[in-house]
């Protein structure tokens, strides 16, 4: 479970920074958003798309490694969350100063990521029912006589 996950965010990172390709590389878009405190604006770059994707996908996971801890509706909680955080996520792109463009393509770069998490993260493996040692010596019996 642990590769499959590590996988998930390996993914999550990869898809945004696929968007980021596509919109600089392909389209020529150019990703700024504004500085802080009235700085100078940003450029959004690979290494901040890498970064900011990687921080995402490693806090959802220990977040759900916390709540299989707690709780046997850990992937419910979790599934919630992620999307209530991802939702919450558009709200930075509504800002002033940013261009129709740049909210377009950040916002596509957060369905990326959050979306391979939320779809990826959650173990979707099927836990076998516990058997009662009567069941499991009749199954062991048909085996021997079969």
């Amino acid at each position: 479970m642990k590769g499959m996950r590590l996988g998930a965010v390996g993914l999550a990172v990869i898809a945004p920074v696929a968007v980021w390709l596509l919109a600089t590389a392909v389209f020529g878009a150019r990703l700024v958003v504004p500085g802080q405190s009235g700085g100078p604006p940003l450029d959004i770059g690979w290494p901040a798309v890498v970064a900011i994707a990687l921080v995402a996908g490693l806090l959802g996971w220990g977040l759900l490694a916390g709540l299989e801890k707690l709780t046997r509706r850990a992937r419910t909680i979790w599934t919630i969350t992620a999307v209530v955080v991802l939702a919450l996520s558009f709200g930075l792109l509504i800002g002033p100063g940013i261009a129709a463009s740049t909210r377009t393509w950040l916002g596509l770069m957060h369905l990326a990521a959050g979306g391979v998490l939320i779809f990826l993260l959650p173990s979707r493996k099927k836990t076998k029912r516990a058997q009662s040692p009567g069941q499991q010596s009749a199954k062991e019996d048909g085996a021997r006589s079969g």
